[in-house]
């Protein structure tokens, strides 16, 4: 299901403010200082990925982690919607061929939304090929 234009101009909005707060709390990221398998994870929301490249967390509070956002949940956009809208919130438009590693709190929450019936994931790949 998409998005009409009204229903997207509203949701961009909604985005913007949201991206201030972010801003906001980016000031008191918490310092990683425990060991162990996701070390890397501030947020705790984390689970572990299958590459070193993908296991990079939103560096947010535990109440506070993008992957629990009331605006990431309402989305019935679709696994592709939320993956966009994820990646909006922390780096803007990209531009085409252009990626970036979706935190793993919030691939998780998109994998627990719309698993794939054989648990077959593609994984973050770096750069598309021509």
């Amino acid at each position: 299901m998409s998005l009409s234009a009204p229903e997207r101009d509203v949701l961009l909005k909604r985005v913007a403010t949201r991206l201030l707060d972010v801003l906001v709390l980016l000031e008191r990221i918490p310092v990683v200082t425990k060991e162990g398998p996701r070390h890397w994870c501030v947020c705790t929301n984390c689970r572990e990925m299958e590459t070193d490249i993908e296991r990079i967390c939103c560096r947010q509070t535990p109440l506070n982690c993008i992957s629990k956002m009331d605006d990431a949940q309402e989305l019935s956009s679709g696994k592709t919607g939320i993956q966009h809208i994820d990646i909006l919130w922390q780096h803007g438009c990209l531009g085409e061929g252009n990626r970036v590693v979706i935190p793993s709190c919030c691939m998780w929450r998109i994998k627990d939304a719309f698993p794939d019936p054989r648990r077959h994931y593609t994984g973050f790949r770096p750069m598309r090929t021509q």
